[in-house]
């Protein structure tokens, strides 16, 4: 019986080793979770104070940031160049008369009609007389119109 008491001892020391060891480990993880939020709180603290720097001294720079200012404001410029091309980009993609969406493929605007020409087409053409209301319904017309706005009808040339 003495060598199952011994046994049974040295079981009972390895399950609470096993289990020592596992709370140690959870608790090192916990532990180093709290460092690593820490960690990413500094971080953002860091940046808040690089901002207000920033902003605190944008036209006159302390000359310990100089350089990462002026590196700061080139980038800001080339974003500014970039979102004016987006919006170069969208108004061609876009009905010059009514602004809806279109495709480069498309001959005439699926919202009003009008006709749609590419860069190459583009000439100078000088606009012919339009009558000034709709033969259909009479209702007024501006120069430009395709279709008429009260009945659809085509505006004749």
């Amino acid at each position: 019986m003495a060598f199952l008491d011994g046994v049974k001892g040295k079981i009972s020391k390895a399950g609470y080793s096993t289990m020592q060891k596992a709370k140690d480990l959870s608790e090192i993880t916990k532990l180093n979770m709290a460092i690593s939020e820490s960690e990413t709180k500094i971080n953002e603290i860091y940046s808040e104070i690089g901002y207000k720097v920033y902003c605190a001294y944008r036209e006159n720079p302390l000359e310990e940031v100089k350089e990462e200012i002026g590196q700061i404001r080139e980038l800001e410029e080339a974003m500014e160049a970039c979102k004016l091309q987006i919006q170069a980009i969208n108004a061609m993609n876009s009905c010059p008369r009514c602004g809806a969406k279109i495709k480069p493929e498309m001959m005439f605007c699926s919202s009003c009609g009008m006709k749609l020409q590419s860069e190459e087409q583009e000439t100078v053409e000088e606009e012919q007389e339009r009558p000034a209301f709709c033969s259909e319904c009479g209702a007024p017309l501006e120069p430009d119109m395709k279709f008429c706005t009260v009945c659809g009808h085509k505006v004749d040339e």
